[in-house]
């Protein structure tokens, strides 16, 4: 009678535990999966063959994007302009499309002083691209 009680409650035991791992495989590559998002504002991706050029004169912030050597026509391009000692005075510029890959911003609201520039650019297939330059503005 011990053996009849005794197998099942093994087997129980062993199933449960063979569950735990694989629950914790499972939240493992999640993690890892998801590990990149922080700060992030939505899911993306990131491209390896997007180029940037960024400039910066006459006021006027200007990012030329080219993947595989040909204009890359992205959904959306905007300027995260941060100084460094006031992260709160964070200033966000939408930019027009001038076509052939070309996005330029106004930057003639920018005081004088040395800012961080994050280019952002997104594309199709929730791709999200970024990359940040310093430009002093005087």
């Amino acid at each position: 009678m011990k053996k009849l009680i005794l197998v099942p409650a093994i087997a129980l035991l062993l199933s449960a535990c063979s569950n735990d791992a694989e629950s914790e495989d499972k939240n493992e590559g999640h993690e890892e999966a998801h590990s990149h998002e922080d700060n992030a504002e939505e899911t993306h991706n990131h491209s390896s063959v997007l180029d940037m050029e960024f400039t910066y004169g006459n006021n006027e912030l200007s990012v030329a994007l080219t993947e595989e050597e040909e204009p890359y026509e992205a959904d959306r391009v905007r300027f995260e302009v941060v100084h460094p000692e006031d992260e709160d005075a964070t200033v966000w510029l939408n930019t027009e499309n001038e076509g052939k890959g070309s996005y330029t911003a106004d930057a003639s609201e920018l005081e004088p002083g040395s800012y961080e520039v994050v280019i952002h650019v997104n594309g199709p297939e929730e791709l999200h691209e970024h990359t940040s330059e310093n430009i002093e503005v005087e």
